[in-house]
């Protein structure tokens, strides 16, 4: 599921990728114990970097899929990070969409231009 930047056919599923940096597990999740790993990121650095995500991915023209747990993202203080990033894509020309709907926009697709990721807009810089 994280090989590539845009849906792609694998078999006959539409395959949705995710990345790790845009999951909020390796961020929020702490493991204690006799050999901790790191302690969970500050909401506003976490912001922060999934902010430059979504721009590299807006700039590229690549997908950008952000992963959330309701037990980790779902805190209040990484509920605020979350919101954050919400008014960045709002803010901006993201298409912001189910993966559900990524993958029927991709199928809809003609087969020469599946490889293609420019979403049409609908003239105020948003996708429609």
């Amino acid at each position: 599921m994280m090989g590539s930047d845009t849906p792609y056919r694998l078999g006959g599923i539409i395959e949705v990728p995710v990345q790790w940096t845009l999951d909020d597990a390796p961020f929020h999740r702490y493991v204690g114990g006799s050999a901790p790993g790191h302690p969970p990121l500050r909401p506003s650095e976490l912001a922060a970097r999934w902010c430059d995500e979504l721009d590299a991915a807006s700039t590229y023209g690549t997908l950008a899929t952000i992963t959330v747990h309701d037990w980790l993202s779902g805190r209040a203080t990484a509920t605020s990070a979350l919101e954050q990033v919400l008014e960045h894509v709002g803010a901006g020309n993201l298409w912001c969409a189910t993966a559900d709907q990524v993958a029927q926009w991709h199928l809809d697709l003609p087969e020469r231009e599946s490889s293609s990721w420019e979403l049409p807009t609908n003239g105020a810089g948003n996708a429609s």
